[in-house]
């Protein structure tokens, strides 16, 4: 089995892939195509039967449920294969998550996810004392855009929990992560951080 993956799109950019178990840091310029680029990569991932997760912090599941059936793919059909994962960070922050009106935003198969970090470490801890079983290992996880996260986090503990559990837990399930984080809005020092912490950093703008 490979070691690496050479994810589409990014594979000009990245020839010899992608190390299962790295991270990858992508910064975009506010009027980028980065969502849609996103997309793309996810779909021609998913065509390759890549096992892909997407999570979504800027948009509705239904939303990103809708433009992956622009690109030929039923959502629902490929989770049902086990080759597709809607991660929904969205909808918790309509304060829809726990209520039935949640219909509106999620979609019925989207996993709702927690912002809050020690929500997630919880988690982690949890998965990593279990043991990783093998239909949640080598994904391609992407996020639209993981700067939703700064409202919700200290830059310290995003950095603190990458480094502690972000890293440690794709190195154990050999998931390739696809963080996209929108310039200008948290600090200079959270950037370098984050990019020092990342196997690649690839910048994004509008040509």
């Amino acid at each position: 089995m490979a070691d690496t993956l050479a994810i589409p799109i990014l594979r000009e950019l990245v020839p010899d892939g992608i190390d299962y178990g790295a991270g990858l840091l992508v910064e975009f310029e506010p009027d980028s195509i980065w969502y849609e680029t996103s997309l793309t990569i996810a779909a021609q991932a998913l065509r390759e039967r890549v096992k892909t997760a997407y999570h979504t912090f800027r948009h509705t599941p239904r939303e990103v449920e809708r433009d992956f059936a622009r690109f030929g793919l039923d959502a629902k059909k490929l989770k049902n294969e086990g080759l597709f994962e809607l991660i929904d960070s969205y909808s918790v922050q309509t304060g829809l998550a726990e209520a039935e009106k949640i219909r509106n935003v999620s979609t019925e198969y989207a996993v709702i996810e927690s912002l809050k970090l020690p929500d997630w470490s919880i988690s982690y801890s949890q998965a990593m004392k279990a043991g990783i079983p093998d239909k949640d290992k080598r994904w391609l996880h992407i996020d639209d855009d993981s700067t939703v996260m700064t409202k919700y986090n200290s830059e310290n503990a995003m950095i603190e929990f990458q480094r502690t559990r972000g890293n440690p837990m794709g190195q154990a399930t050999g998931e390739i992560s696809v963080m996209a984080l929108l310039k200008g809005v948290a600090s200079d020092a959270f950037y370098r951080q984050k990019e020092a912490l990342s196997a690649h950093s690839i910048g994004i703008r509008l040509e």
